[in-house]
């Protein structure tokens, strides 16, 4: 089974959640959402992969997000 959450929009939830053997985490890239991402989050284990969730995005916008933040 893989066990993917989603819409993690706070260091506090990031670290509790890593810790219970996720294999992915979400975050929120669509800002009219209630669960938008609008800071830069921690470090995760490299074994957690990281998706982003954009609506209507250009390729330019999220290749930036994946720079800014996984870099």
């Amino acid at each position: 089974m893989i066990i993917k959450v989603c819409g993690i929009n706070n260091s506090e939830n990031l670290s509790h959640i890593c810790n219970l053997g996720i294999d992915m985490v979400g975050y929120n890239f669509y800002e009219a959402s209630a669960r938008y991402l609008s800071v830069p989050m921690p470090e995760i284990s490299t074994h957690i992969a990281k998706i982003g969730v954009f609506v209507n995005a250009s390729v330019a916008t999220i290749k930036a997000k994946k720079r800014a933040l996984w870099s």
